[in-house]
């Protein structure tokens, strides 16, 4: 054999032996992690023992986790931190939806915390795509224990009307004065000046008789808005104003005669039968017998017509959806006309898409109702043959939710309606009374979750523990 060949077989035998016996180089970061954890737990220092629990826990494959964050969850409950043990609980749970144990945990947690995030947690349990059967009975066994809770919270007026505008109500403090609360039952005005006309949420002015005169008093500054006819020089001496909203407030004179005035207080239109305030940037005059609709903008936009509109007490327009994308506002209205059988419902589209707005008007399904509620969600109280019954926004009555001596149209997912015993509940979409009949009257929740009850010994804030 040649001395290259000797020498390159031999380079050849060294880089094999090399390749076959370096040391590799180990990572033992998860070993050391291990050993601290030990010491911290032996030192009794919790804390730093949870987050090398954790670091343990991000160090190994997810789907290989589950174990780990259970002797985690083990460990917190032992030692005693709480919220370490409920966040426990919801890595478990996100590993396993299952592990209905450590969900019950984390539901019982925001349950006695009062938290909205019960209901939001409960869903997702229930809408997991892996739960099993004996984890999902579980859940939905827990929710009918909840779904109908609510909290109580006594109102010290003598009477109070429905929600307004989503925001507020008016009340009788005290027989002699009126005031506002809020959807909070909070008092905006608390009985100290006199009669109130209207409240305007916006701007917080107050419409009140102040020198034998209507004005409005603004809340924040105690600034009046006084009319005035600056022609004659003269104050104006009017029966009733209206909440004043976008600039424009309806008004009585005359004892029976109605108009609209500006926020300058100059008067913008006259001489009509009954005028309505803005709803959802909509009002509504009535005007040798007929009633008219328009939209209120930079010049204000003829919508409808009908000789007869339904008015609950001084709304008149049912939920209103704007699409930002389509451009387009959609409103829910009943109306009647010279020979109808009943209330129809219509439905009101104003498309801004395009230079000059369209407006459609069209009657939903073939359905006239002998009476009506606003309607104000996505289920309509209608009387139909003597019962009242609940309306799609199709027009189409929703025969899954029954019929009832008395109700009112869906607000939050709930509808205010009468049980066999004479006495107001809260009904759901199916039917069901999720707040038993116990009042004496109930009115629909605000978007906030929150109604306005009359009990035995007075009025009450329902508050849905959902919405909290």
């Amino acid at each position: 054999m040649k001395l290259g060949t000797v020498v390159v077989c031999g380079l050849a035998a060294l880089c094999a032996i090399t390749a076959v016996t370096l040391p590799e180089k180990k990572d033992d970061s998860e070993e050391k992690a291990w050993r601290s954890l030990e010491v911290y737990k032996n030192k009794l220092m919790y804390s730093e023992a949870i987050k090398q629990y954790k670091t343990i826990i991000n160090k190994t494959p997810y789907e290989e986790s589950y174990e780990l964050v259970i002797e985690l969850r083990d460990y917190c409950k032992e030692v005693g931190e709480e919220n370490a043990y409920i966040d426990a609980c919801r890595m478990a749970v996100e590993r396993d939806p299952s592990d209905y144990q450590s969900a019950e945990e984390v539901l019982n947690y925001y349950y006695e915390n009062s938290s909205g995030e019960m209901y939001t947690y409960i869903h997702k349990l229930m809408n997991a795509k892996d739960v099993s059967d004996e984890a999902y009975q579980h859940y939905s066994d827990f929710y009918d224990t909840i779904k109908g809770r609510y909290s109580l919270h006594h109102l010290a007026v003598q009477s109070v009307g429905e929600w307004c505008n989503d925001s507020f109500a008016l009340a009788d403090y005290d027989g002699e004065n009126d005031c506002v609360i809020n959807t909070q039952g909070d008092f905006l005005v608390k009985g100290e000046y006199g009669k109130i006309d209207s409240y305007s949420a916006d701007q917080k002015y107050i419409a009140i008789l102040d020198n034998e005169q209507k004005v409005y008093v603004d809340l924040n500054s105690r600034r009046k808005l006084v009319p005035y006819n600056y022609d004659s020089d003269e104050l104006v001496y009017y029966d009733y104003l209206g909440r004043l909203e976008n600039g424009m407030a309806n008004f009585c004179y005359d004892e029976n005669k109605w108009g609209y005035l500006t926020s300058s207080m100059s008067v913008k239109y006259k001489g009509l039968e009954a005028a309505l305030p803005l709803s959802e940037k909509l009002f509504a005059y009535k005007y040798e017998g007929k009633w008219n609709i328009y939209y209120h903008g930079s010049e204000d936009l003829y919508v409808y017509s009908c000789d007869e509109l339904y008015v609950d007490g001084e709304a008149f327009t049912g939920r209103c959806v704007t699409s930002t994308k389509a451009q387009t506002r959609t409103y829910y209205i009943y109306a009647k006309n010279s020979g109808d059988s009943g209330w129809s419902a219509v439905k009101l589209v104003l498309d801004f898409s395009k230079k000059d707005t369209t407006v459609s008007a069209e009657k939903l399904g073939t359905l006239t109702f002998e009476d009506v509620r606003l309607f104000s969600g996505k289920a309509g109280a209608v009387k139909i043959n003597g019962a009242w019954q609940f309306i799609d926004s199709k027009g189409e009555v929703i025969e899954a939710m029954g019929k009832y001596s008395d109700a009112r149209s869906m607000s939050c997912g709930l509808c205010a309606a009468v049980g066999e015993n004479g006495m107001w509940g809260y009904i759901d979409s199916k039917g069901q009374f999720v707040i038993e009949p116990q009042f004496k009257e109930a009115y629909p929740l605000c978007s906030a979750g929150t109604a306005v009850v009359r009990s035995s010994d007075g009025w009450y804030l329902l508050s849905l523990s959902e919405y909290k």
